[in-house]
């Protein structure tokens, strides 16, 4: 009998407990929002690329709400950012395709604050998800999905009158079963979110948020005091359910509730700081919007926003490094 080589025992061995090999991971996805009542509604597209610990998100924007023509300062046209993270260096860079510059950014995003904000204490009361599937199955971008219908609550409570404010999203998920090629690129992605995680700290989302919603749900509940513990639990919670989906999530369509109990001698919409959602939104259009939420739905019975996400390409394979470097010509600002 032939003596085993050594080149041989380590094939058997490798059969025996495969080597979870790293993969580069490419994912171009398309999204559309209503905006907070048709202020600031917009269309996008993402182009997500992760290697190892570097990341790189090539987005273009469009704001397309007729509203957006009320107030000063818009934006005309699409405009299109690069976010370039290396969590190896702990650093960030923005850069701006339009005028070739860039900004060095921290890696934490501390949650911006307000003086509303910060008089009116609040902290996360539960939390719920529901999720049943449907017989409905489309093919959509060459991936074979199954409809998911999901409703995640999130109640929060004023810790100085007691009231409590709910926020709820009801989703339509076409999500399609895991291959070997979805395996690997939702382990990469996973991977590096929860270095990220760790590296940025309270509030962050990590790469593939807009599709998951995360940055809307760290936004509709920053805007109504949610910081620091409960911001971070919230955000948490939903991950953490979104993350157990049977499969990769394609395509999500959701509606976002929200209901603002009115306390004695307070405005149901007291504390709710619309300033972030498009730009510096002045003081009285602050006021008008406020009114607006307050008189057209103040029991939350009608969605606030809207979101619709779909990705329409998904590659595992090696990207070459200087996809994560900042272009030459590039000017520091």
């Amino acid at each position: 009998m032939k003596p085993l080589t050594l080149a041989a025992i380590l094939v058997f061995l490798t059969s025996l407990f495969p080597l979870t090999v790293k993969a580069d991971v490419q994912i171009k996805e398309s999204y559309q929002t209503s905006g907070f009542m048709g202020i600031g509604a917009t269309t996008g597209k993402t182009v997500q690329k992760i290697k190892g610990s570097d990341s790189l998100v090539d987005s273009s924007q469009n704001l397309s709400g007729s509203m957006m023509s009320l107030i000063g300062g818009a934006p005309k046209g699409p405009q299109r950012k690069i976010d370039l993270i290396r969590l190896g260096e702990r650093k960030r860079w923005i850069l701006n395709p339009q005028n070739r510059t860039y900004v060095e950014a921290p890696l934490a995003s501390k949650p911006p604050s307000s003086p509303q904000m910060s008089q009116i204490p609040v902290h996360l009361k539960e939390t719920s998800f529901k999720m049943a599937p449907s017989k409905t199955q489309k093919i959509i971008h060459g991936f074979k999905t199954r409809l998911y219908n999901a409703t995640f609550t999130m109640k929060l409570e004023n810790t100085q009158n007691k009231q409590m404010s709910t926020f709820r999203v009801k989703m339509k998920l076409w999500v399609a079963p895991w291959t070997p090629l979805l395996r690997k690129a939702h382990r990469e992605i996973e991977a590096f979110n929860s270095q990220y995680v760790k590296a940025a700290g309270v509030g962050s989302t990590g790469i593939g948020a807009q599709l998951q919603g995360l940055e809307m749900l760290k936004s509709i509940t920053h805007y109504n005091g949610a910081t620091g513990t409960a911001l971070t639990k919230g955000i948490t919670e939903f991950r953490k359910k979104m993350s157990k989906l049977p499969g990769f999530l394609i395509k999500m369509n959701s509606d976002w509730y929200l209901s603002l109990p009115k306390a004695r001698g307070q405005s149901a919409t007291q504390g709710l700081d619309l300033s972030k959602l498009s730009g510096n939104m002045p003081a009285a259009t602050q006021n008008l919007l406020k009114g607006l939420l307050q008189a057209s739905n103040p029991d939350g019975s009608q969605p606030m926003m809207s979101m619709k996400t779909v990705v329409s390409e998904i590659k595992v394979s090696a990207l070459p490094k200087k996809d994560f470097e900042i272009p030459a010509g590039y000017q520091k600002k």
